[in-house]
């Protein structure tokens, strides 16, 4: 298989384990090794080729996998990468509503997302945690005190929103 590097696919979200360390727009759109691949990852088959291509919407992978893999550090930082574009997206949908796709997340999880009473915090989470609780919401497999306010949240959200809003929310403090 072939791999393209180019430079203007992905943008790495910083840190989210480790809030000093901030990432730049790197070049990506190769499967790594060790990657966690979020909402819509597909091997795509054309019957008229030969050649795999790979849709990948965040990958999150660990910033160095002697520590994170034989070793097992639980303190090893983690780096997600998202498309570019994700996160004015995200923006958009986290702090208005996005048109009424859905609620402004601040007015429960409060101005800067990090929690209001009994609301959980949402900045600065990882990606896949923050798509799968989404996602398991929206499929009403998720049960618990929160679920019934978060379900009409996340009922017209499609896989596009989940990274859009994944991207985003992680990359605030």
């Amino acid at each position: 298989m072939n791999f393209e590097f180019r430079p203007d696919e992905i943008v790495v979200l910083p840190d989210y384990r480790n809030q000093k360390f901030f990432h730049v727009a790197i070049a990506f759109s190769a499967i790594l090794h060790s990657a966690m691949f979020l909402t819509s990852p597909y091997w795509q088959s054309p019957s008229t080729s030969r050649v795999d291509t790979v849709q990948v919407d965040i990958v999150e992978m660990p910033e160095d996998n002697e520590q994170s893999e034989p070793l097992r550090n639980p303190r090893s930082g983690f780096v997600a990468y998202a498309p570019i574009g994700s996160l004015t997206t995200g923006e958009a949908l986290v702090t208005t509503g996005g048109g009424g796709r859905t609620v402004q997340c601040g007015i429960c999880h409060g101005p800067d997302l990090k929690g209001l009473g009994a609301v959980p915090g949402i900045a600065g989470r990882s990606p896949s945690y923050l798509v799968r609780q989404m996602y398991d919401i929206q499929a009403g497999t998720r049960r618990g005190p929160g679920t019934a306010l978060m379900k009409a949240v996340v009922e017209k959200l499609t896989n596009d929103d989940y990274v859009a809003i994944a991207a985003y929310v992680s990359s605030r403090n």
